[in-house]
């Protein structure tokens, strides 16, 4: 498709109309490659339209123009003449070649209602080499036009983010993710506390770096502890390359070009954040998922040089190939950066250190380190891996999830399809506007959707440009089961299915937030103030109690002074009763009272928490 298109654009001699034809053509093929019903020059009683498409329920007419001269406003008018001969919820698309003219863009949004979307060649660029799915363009263009009342803006302008920048730990503590597997070979941990997914590096010099993050590409000079955007774009990915005074990009399935704020599609390149380094003219640095290994080309000798805590995402060679730079994820979201550098040559003949896991890998060919990407695992070693990825993954998820969210997936047994289904509807709702007033996005959900792809994601949404392997969802329901079923058998979550609805919907603490809100681990410390609460009232019962038994003590000793005779006179006999029976009678009606209590909250616990 990419070549049909610079073919069109290559051959002048065309007719107008005859390139316009197969440039229609070419715009519905690239949507319903993505899942779009789109279909071209469609003709009816009210005029010829280039190109007719919907997206979720909104449905569009689009005019494509491709000609020498910007587009002035006539022939955007005519498009919203069209309009008002048809239903409310059409919008009009414009894509001009070359742009519009100054008059165009400021007369468009003026006059009247708002309800034409202004492309030019860069948007389309940007969905046909897939930096920006068709949906996910649309979407943004109509925010933009419904939040901020502008037809048209440029695409740089577009993808630009408004995330602050991260504040990043140059210290971070003294735990290391990853450990040496060669007496020379030295590892530690220079940048810590990235909230990303994913993680690209590029040395841009001796102490800087370019760092991919789900939000955008981070500038990081480790001299001066400096952090700052350098192209400010959610949801790139892989390596970020510097080209002059412009940085190359992934995002999607497409490259860009950032220059002064601004972006623009280029031709697809392989930016992959874990692709072999070249150290040298015949040693190559390779990783899998946790191991990093050194290869020489000629001899075919290969060297385990260090093992990671988590997963490699990626790798950089900096300071001449003397110091290697691996970005390690762990079982959540959060990256680290590791700095790996040798006393000696990367391949010095040296005495392996043994690896920290229950088995080595088997060394991985040099054939295999020279391709472009490294070659997968066995299927079998594929799915194992994936799926203790989504256990682990589910595992720390479930800590973060509300207890209605984890009610609802025990209800389907853990399901994840199913239990995510009504959260995914409720969220397109939203996308499409069709939701009710008032209904909000969960906050969870994003964040699952960042590890579930379009599982949890509806279309036209970043989150959903990817599907999760069946193993890493069957991984992740085990890992979010087996920390619900943990969290029953602690009985901090009540067995039965019929009392926890109940109880879920009881207000707790100052606040009375629903107990069904919190999550496992606000649980937890809540389980943990009320067994420090709880000494403290079997404290307080404990001392009651004796209190009321020295009292009855007393009051025996006094009753028995009185019926003896010891006391000198009836006045001062009824004093002393008085002075203890009062007290006494005081605290063992308390003592009732508290023991009633207790025997109450006893039943109703041993009715509710019952195991399986």
């Amino acid at each position: 498709m990419i070549d049909a298109y610079l073919e069109l654009r290559d051959r002048p001699h065309l007719t107008p109309q005859r390139r316009g034809q197969q440039f229609n053509g070419l715009i519905a093929d690239l949507f319903t490659c993505f899942g779009l019903t789109a279909k071209p020059d469609q003709q009816g009683d009210a005029g010829e339209i280039d190109v007719t498409f919907g997206v979720g329920n909104q449905r569009f007419i689009l005019e494509a123009k491709w000609v020498d001269k910007r587009t002035p406003i006539d022939p955007i008018a005519k498009l919203q003449r069209r309009l008002d001969q048809r239903m409310r919820n059409v919008t009009g698309v414009f894509l001009s070649m070359p742009g519009y003219t100054p008059g165009a863009l400021t007369g468009i949004d003026k006059g009247r209602q708002l309800d034409v979307l202004l492309l030019d060649q860069e948007h389309w660029e940007a969905m046909l080499f897939g930096l920006v799915p068709p949906a996910e363009m649309i979407d943004r263009l109509t925010d933009v036009a419904s939040y901020q009342g502008q037809a048209y803006i440029p695409l740089g302008t577009l993808l630009r983010n408004d995330v602050p920048v991260p504040q990043l730990s140059f210290s971070p503590s003294a735990v290391s993710v990853c450990a040496p597997l060669a007496y020379h070979v030295r590892t530690e941990v220079v940048l810590g506390d990235v909230r990303s997914r994913t993680a690209g590096l590029t040395l841009t010099g001796a102490d800087s770096m370019l760092l991919t993050t789900d939000d955008g590409v981070l500038n990081v000079d480790f001299t001066s502890r400096a952090v700052s955007w350098a192209v400010p774009v959610h949801g790139c990915h892989g390596r970020a390359v510097e080209q002059g005074d412009a940085i190359l990009v992934q995002r999607g399935v497409g490259t860009g070009l950032y220059r002064n704020g601004q972006l623009r599609p280029v031709q697809p390149a392989n930016l992959a954040a874990t692709a072999p380094v070249a150290l040298s003219a015949n040693e190559v640095a390779h990783v899998d998922d946790t191991t990093l290994r050194v290869a020489d080309l000629d001899t075919g000798r290969s060297v385990d040089l260090a093992h990671v805590d988590g997963m490699i995402v990626g790798v950089a060679a900096g300071n001449k190939a003397k110091s290697l730079y691996l970005a390690v994820q762990d079982s959540g979201d959060r990256i680290t950066v590791v700095r790996v550098t040798a006393a000696k040559a990367w391949l010095h003949k040296v005495k392996q250190v043994t690896a920290p896991r229950p088995a080595e890998a088997d060394p991985v060919p040099v054939a295999q380190l020279v391709m472009p990407l490294p070659t997968p695992a066995a299927p079998q070693d594929s799915r194992v891996i994936e799926e203790q990825q989504g256990y682990r993954d589910g595992q720390a998820f479930a800590g973060d999830l509300p207890l209605f969210a984890l009610d609802a997936a025990a209800t389907v047994h853990f399901d994840i399809a199913r239990w995510l289904e009504p959260f995914r509807e409720t969220w397109r709702q939203l996308v499409t506007r069709e939701a009710h007033a008032g209904t909000e996005l969960l906050p969870w959900l994003p964040q699952v959707a960042r590890k579930l792809g379009s599982l949890a994601a509806p279309d036209r949404t970043a989150e959903a440009h990817f599907a999760p392997s069946p193993a890493y969802v069957a991984g992740f329901g085990n890992g979010i089961r087996e920390a619900w079923h943990s969290a029953v058998r602690r009985q901090a979550v009540p067995y039965d299915a019929q009392f926890r609805q109940q109880w879920l919907r009881e207000p707790v603490g100052k606040r009375a937030v629903l107990r069904g809100a919190l999550t496992l681990t606000e649980l937890r410390t809540s389980t943990l103030k009320g067994q420090a609460a709880t000494t403290s009232k079997w404290f307080g019962r404990v001392v009651l109690w004796l209190v009321t038994s020295v009292l009855g003590l007393f009051e025996i000793v006094a009753i028995t002074i009185a019926a003896t005779g010891g006391w000198p006179g009836i006045g001062q006999t009824i004093a002393g009763l008085l002075v203890f029976t009062v007290p006494f009678l005081a605290f063992l009606t308390w003592t009732v009272l508290d023991l009633r209590r207790f025997r109450r909250l006893r039943r109703t616990a041993s009715a509710s928490l019952v195991c399986p």
